[in-house]
């Protein structure tokens, strides 16, 4: 019983970091932008992230928060 708590918690935690956290790769099929796009953004300081390892890790409140800002509004 206690390995089973131990590898729902594991997973409950990977959880809760995947639905905060978002992969480059993933960030760029998303939203339609390449991955060079979104180093630029990386290089001008427009969107903030995190790396482990070689992965490179956005986060999604601040990804929703800046195409909020950039959207462009119809009459």
């Amino acid at each position: 019983i206690k390995k089973a708590a131990m590898e729902i918690r594991a997973i409950a935690e990977e959880c809760s970091i995947n639905s905060e956290w978002v992969e480059n790769s993933e960030l760029a099929e998303i939203i339609g932008l390449s991955k060079r796009q979104l180093q630029g953004y990386r290089e001008r300081g427009v969107l903030g992230f995190s790396t482990i390892g070689r992965k490179i890790y956005y986060r999604r409140a601040e990804v929703e928060k800046l195409i909020k800002i950039n959207t462009i509004k119809g009459k």
